[in-house]
């Protein structure tokens, strides 16, 4: 009896422990989702101002999307021209591999810092991962999408990368604006289904130029 009433505890510990991390992801997401949105209203150089960003959308929040990778760094990088969308470059370090499993595949992706993290601390802290998917030209935008990391954020070379967090770049809502192209390493041989949707204006989906 006494064997039960532990083995039940246990059980119900367990539960409590899934419903208030599942809790917990759902309102850092929420939260995140808000903060993401407001940036658009505060920002002056937003593509979509104050009103626009009710027509943004984004796929359900799923808590298998945030992954721990494991990072290896890569140490004096080279400066690397990443292409844009309206045929400028913009040059970014590479940082460190990360590695990780997605429905327990394999996948590598490059985090890069901003080329002028090197000479300007202010950017030093931030790292930057540009992705395509295979939802990228369908239910994601074709010039893939991105996630912001920051160098505080690792511990133990290790980094969590939510996928539930990965946003457009700007030439998504209007092709004036010059966005980095992700590089061919960076595509995901599976789809991501997270974070945020295809925008669509004036009845269809942003494309790339």
């Amino acid at each position: 009896m006494k064997l039960i009433s532990t083995f039940i505890l246990s059980l119900l510990f367990s539960l409590f422990s899934i419903t208030s991390d599942g809790q917990s992801f759902r309102k850092e997401y929420k939260s995140w989702k808000k903060n993401y949105k407001k940036t658009f209203r505060i920002d002056n150089s937003s593509p979509l101002g104050r009103v626009g960003t009710w027509r943004l959308k984004f796929f359900k929040p799923r808590s298998v999307f945030k992954i721990t990778a494991n990072l290896e760094k890569i140490d004096n990088g080279p400066v690397i021209s990443f292409p844009t969308t309206t045929g400028k470059t913009m040059d970014y370090q590479p940082y460190a591999k990360a590695f990780f499993n997605v429905y327990s595949q394999p996948c590598t992706l490059i985090v890069y810092r901003s080329a002028k993290a090197i000479t300007q601390k202010t950017y030093e802290n931030f790292l930057f991962v540009p992705f395509r998917d295979y939802t990228s030209g369908d239910e994601s935008f074709g010039g893939g999408r991105y996630i912001d990391l920051k160098v505080s954020d690792i511990t133990d070379n290790k980094v969590v990368i939510d996928f539930n967090r990965a946003y457009n770049p700007y030439c998504a809502y209007n092709t004036a604006y010059s966005c980095p192209v992700p590089p061919a390493e960076n595509s995901l041989p599976l789809e991501i289904r997270a974070g945020e949707k295809t925008f669509k204006r004036r009845g269809r989906a942003a494309k790339v130029q």
